[in-house]
């Protein structure tokens, strides 16, 4: 604080001593800040944060927990987002699985034979192994996941000669796109 007085009020030994109790002052007030702004966050939530947010999903601490096991135990409360909808399926493998904003995948749902049936564009094939995880975790346990990349059909090639279709290999005219 005493940067902000005049130069010949910063000689004074009172006013040296008051800057300096108001610096720790608003050192302290700065921490108490910065430690209740960390509170609203369970990752950087220190003991009283932890309680609170402990508090709000109805867990009780185990008298050994230390902090880390007990923010831990925060964060998978935190993880859940129930209930499972097909809108926020959607969302979610809208953020899985779109390119340049299009979504390269379908989903559909059988209710009537408990399928779910995921396609997904070869464009994200590499997004395979997160969708299949995130759909262990979305799908009801008594409904099926039908998950598979699209390929393309015989049907697409009816335009073309025999010629066209010859510079390509078997694999390309599965798996690449053809317009």
């Amino acid at each position: 604080m005493i940067e902000y007085l005049p130069e010949f009020m910063r000689e004074f030994r009172e006013i040296k001593e008051i800057t300096r109790v108001g610096d720790e002052w608003f050192a302290e007030a700065n921490a108490a800040v910065d430690a209740f702004l960390d509170a609203q966050f369970a990752a950087r939530a220190d003991g009283n944060g932890l309680a609170r947010w402990e508090r709000l999903f109805g867990i009780t601490p185990k008298g050994g927990d230390s902090g880390e096991e007990r923010r831990l135990r925060v964060l998978a409360r935190l993880s859940e987002r129930l209930p499972y909808t097909y809108a926020s399926l959607r969302r979610a493998l809208s953020a899985l699985c779109s390119v340049n904003g299009e979504d390269e995948y379908s989903v559909s749902v059988n209710h009537a034979d408990y399928t779910v049936k995921v396609r997904l564009n070869r464009s994200v094939e590499s997004a395979l192994p997160a969708v299949a995880r995130l759909l262990s975790g979305y799908i009801p346990a008594n409904m099926t996941v039908d998950l598979s990349l699209v390929c393309n059909t015989v049907g697409i090639f009816f335009s073309r000669t025999h010629g066209e279709m010859g510079a390509h290999t078997h694999g390309a005219l599965r798996n690449e796109q053809f317009d």
